[in-house]
């Protein structure tokens, strides 16, 4: 009996445990779905990672680009809910494993005007795998409210993770399909079950087979929907560049610390009107374009060909202008294909404003240079006699610059690629003709080529490029997005481009990206790359760059080329090393001297032959050196002690009669005549005191007077021989390094002024009628001048601390202020302007900048600039255009062009 019962229950269990094995096993073998089935075609971009929690990690724990990202909320959130998930995978052993079997994918949608919903996928290796997840999603949400409704025979459960934001998943033929965008997960719900998929689409399929596998993911770009969702951000003038510019595009992602690198393949459909395809039969090309293009560039559009003919005819097909009833129009494209070879480019130089106009070039390359610019300005030439225009050139520095008198027709030619270039201005710069809208643009872009400005010499561009883009490309696309933000700024619509204003912070501290198309066999290689680099130097105007032997030391100075009647630049270096610089940026000629210049320097005409030379002092000598760096005949004068003060020179007959007067360490003034000997006759003794606030000379009542102040305050009124014209008892009763005149009709009237430690205004009278004026308090000593800002004949009152310009009128009245976020340094510069409107300079060492401001209290259009020295402002060149020169830390004599 005992056997029977035992047989029973063996036979039973053996038919339990083979039914529940033949379920079982059906379960496992049940075929599940690749999850990017579950993906609808809608979709702007999918991420997918081979190993999802690993590239987390890299990119939020490793990547510095990541961390700059975190002050904006939307990455802040994702940054906080990916640590919070990340945190609970750890916790669970069989989703680490389970994410290691198959890629993760991540799809953004538009599901709504304005935003993207994220859509989550993965496929299970099997069927039982399901109960894992869902087992950690109820372990990781268990206090959250779920409920489950029926979609298309699918459960789809929903989390309440916070109010107003659900989470939905389902499991759809083996896939996990999640987000927090109900219809969003029902579309991919109803995608897997209908069958459908983006596998069905070829081109999708075509890339989708080249992405690797290998790798920390793959970025899959779907040109139409991303073109889509632009036009959501811009002007409806900028919405159809080179749209639509291709099918798909996948890309390998691979992350480093400050760095993103991305390659693989783009698709554009032969049967479809891609601009990609219009490279399909071209060759990629060297890129030559950084040799020419300015090292401020803010971006650029390079186009690479080697069969210009094919080229044209595709693009005039592309454009829909196979017959351009436009003669002028076919006229002008015959002329431009006829020489043009390899490169044609938009480029567009870092602009001041969000109106770049002027800061936009059509750069064409040809291998013919010569035939290119006589069959181009044969065309300017037929067109001027037709037009019955005058002909409208001129000559900078050697290269000509030309108007091609017609208006629109390189968008006519290109599209709207070239639409910024409306008033067809060109010039010649090595193998390329340049276009632009003005001839002022053209010469900008001559002297950045001139100077070796260039963007193949700038060592962040050389980083950037060396070792992540291909020296050959059909189109590669470059932005340095630091200097971008304003071009961004005019394409974007008003709301959009408010809110670009207050990311400049975050901007800048990117330097680049640059993406690369290449033809290969009916695909297009592609790479791209990504940099964060916060070293931003704003050279948007910057001329050129000189570097010297060492740190500059003094104010750069503009001094007069007397042959030319041009301005060039003199300067002293921390080596004691002085040099004059050319207008375009070569150094003439340096020479050192024994030590540093005290005060600044006068050209004087010392054989009154039209002739000048370069005058300053040492604390040790006297130096008169001529246009060619040498010493004139009877110079240095040695001193007999050190100066105290720097030298003044005076031409009391305006007849180049000079006078040289410095005062030295013994207390005695020593006066000099221009060929260096000692004044015969000078007959002032010594002072008190020592003299270091420069000698000062005025003329009231028809007399001469020659005035120095010493250390403690007395004065010193000199006729020319250097004897006592006034002797005032009072004394000015602080530290005098400089004093000003108000030289008036009578003595009464005629006053000395200063200020004192404390910011107090000190006047004496000629008459010795002293007067202490209180206008503010200073939280410093502050730094005194008093000048005529706008060619008024009324000086005002003008006070610098390290952090405020504060500026008055002579009834003490408030005029204007400039606080400062930096500190600065405490000596102002004084500019009038041809317009008799002034302004003032000040330098911060502390962050490298330059401020102009205003006689209204504004800081000037164009400012800040970059440097850390004094700086000089002059017409260079005589053609009514400013020019500014400082030093920078690096070395550097820099010339900037001012607005």
């Amino acid at each position: 009996m005992f056997k029977k019962i035992f047989f029973g229950t063996f036979v039973t269990a053996v038919i339990v445990a083979g039914i529940f094995g033949f379920f079982y096993l059906r379960k496992i073998k049940t075929p599940v779905s690749t999850a990017i089935n579950a993906i609808p075609a809608d979709a702007v971009f999918i991420i997918r990672s081979n190993s999802a929690d690993i590239f987390w990690k890299k990119i939020s724990q490793n990547n510095i680009i990541w961390q700059d990202f975190l002050s904006e909320n939307i990455f802040s959130d994702i940054n906080k809910n990916g640590f919070i998930i990340d945190s609970l995978i750890q916790n669970s052993p069989d989703i680490i494993g389970l994410l290691d079997e198959n890629p993760f994918f991540i799809s953004a949608h538009e599901t709504q005007k304005n935003h993207l919903d994220f859509l989550f996928s993965y496929s299970l290796p099997d069927i039982t795998k399901r109960e894992i997840v869902e087992d950690f999603i109820n372990k990781s949400f268990k206090d959250k409210k779920k409920y489950t409704q029926n979609f298309d025979g699918i459960s789809v459960n929903s989390i309440s993770v916070e109010k107003n934001t659900k989470f939905n998943y389902a499991f759809s033929k083996g896939i996990f399909i999640a987000g927090f965008n109900l219809t969003l997960v029902q579309k991919a719900i109803q995608q897997t079950e209908n069958g459908t998929s983006l596998l069905q689409d070829k081109n999708f399929s075509q890339v989708f087979n080249t992405a690797g596998k290998a790798v920390d993911a793959t970025l899959f770009v779907n040109y139409e929907r991303i073109h889509s969702s632009l036009n959501t951000y811009l002007e409806n003038e900028n919405r159809d560049f080179f749209s639509p510019f291709a099918n798909w595009t996948a890309l390998d992602f691979s992350v480093k610390p400050s760095e993103v690198m991305l390659d693989g393949f783009s698709v554009a459909d032969i049967s479809q009107k891609k601009f990609l395809n219009l490279f399909s039969k071209q060759k990629p090309q060297n890129i030559e374009l950084t040799s020419v293009v300015p090292a401020n560039t803010a971006m650029f559009l390079l186009m690479g060909i080697s069969d210009v003919t094919s080229f044209k005819n595709d693009y005039s097909e592309f454009l829909n202008r196979k017959k351009n009833s436009d003669t002028l129009v076919n006229v002008v494209k015959k002329n431009i294909f006829s020489w043009t070879e390899n490169e044609i480019a938009l480029v567009v130089t870092e602009p001041e404003s969000s109106d770049w106009s002027d800061n936009a070039y059509a750069i064409f390359h040809s291998n013919e240079i010569e035939n290119a610019k006589a069959t181009l300005n044969n065309l300017t030439d037929s067109l001027n006699a037709l037009l019955e225009l005058k002909t409208d050139s001129e000559n900078y520095q050697g290269v000509g610059i030309y108007h091609l008198p017609v208006k629109n027709e390189l968008s006519e030619i290109f599209g709207t690629i070239f639409s910024s270039i409306t008033n067809n201005y060109y010039t010649i710069v090595g193998d390329y003709v340049v276009f632009a809208n003005s001839s002022e643009a053209l010469k900008k872009f001559i002297q950045a080529n001139k100077s070796g400005k260039t963007l193949q010499n700038d060592i962040y561009y050389k980083e950037f490029s060396s070792d992540h883009l291909d020296k050959e490309s059909n189109v590669y696309f470059y932005a340095n997005i630091a200097r971008s933000t304003k071009v961004l700024e005019s394409v974007l619509k008003n709301n959009f481009s408010k809110e670009l204003e207050n990311k400049l912070p975050l901007l800048q501290k990117f330097q680049a990206f640059g993406i690369q198309f290449s033809a290969d066999k009916g695909v297009f290689y592609t790479n791209a790359y990504f940099k964060r680099n916060p070293i931003y130097k704003k050279e948007s105007n910057s001329i050129w760059e000189i570097k010297l032997d060492t740190t500059v030391s003094t104010q750069p100075y503009f001094v007069t080329n007397h042959l030319t009647g041009e301005k060039e630049i003199f300067v002293q270096d921390d080596a004691n090393k002085i040099y004059l610089i050319s207008n375009t940026g070569k150094i003439l000629w340096k020479q050192s001297l024994d030590k540093k210049i005290k005060g600044g320097v006068t050209q004087i005409d010392r054989y009154k032959n039209d002739k000048l030379q370069l005058l300053f002092n040492t604390t040790s000598s006297i130096y008169l050196i001529d246009r060619n760096g040498k010493n004139v005949e009877g110079y240095p004068v040695k001193l007999p002690a050190n100066a105290t003060n720097s030298l003044a020179v005076f031409d009391y007959e305006n007849n180049k009669d000079y006078r040289m007067m410095i005062a030295c360490a013994d207390k005695h003034i020593y006066n000099y005549e221009a060929d260096g000997s000692l004044v015969d006759g000078w007959k002032f003794d010594v002072s008190k005191n020592v003299i270091l606030a420069p000698i000062e000379r005025c003329t009231v009542a028809g007399k001469d007077y020659i005035v120095a102040i010493d250390s403690t305050g007395d004065t010193y009124f000199l006729d020319r021989q250097g004897r006592t014209r006034l002797q005032l008892q009072n004394t000015l009763h602080a530290p005098v390094t400089h004093f000003f005149i108000d030289a008036e009709k009578n003595l009464e009237q005629s006053k000395i002024i200063c200020a004192d430690t404390l910011g107090n205004i000190l006047r004496l009278s000629f008459r010795d009628e002293p007067e202490t004026i209180k206008i503010g308090d200073f939280k410093e000593n502050p730094y005194f001048d008093y000048k005529d800002l706008d060619n008024t004949k009324i000086r005002k009152y003008i006070f610098l601390t390290h952090e405020k310009l504060s500026v008055y009128n002579p009834d003490k009245s408030y005029s204007f202020s400039y606080d400062f976020k930096t500190e600065m340094n405490k000596k102002p510069l004084f500019f009038l302007y041809p317009d008799n409107s002034g302004r003032i300079g000040v330098v911060s060492k502390s962050t490298n900048e330059l401020f102009l401001i205003d006689n209204n209290g504004r800081l000037c259009s164009g400012f800040l600039l970059y440097g850390n020295t004094l700086f000089s402002i002059a017409d260079m060149n005589n053609d009514g255009q400013l020019y500014l020169i400082t030093g920078s830390p690096d070395k550097n004599i820099i010339l900037y062009q001012l607005q």
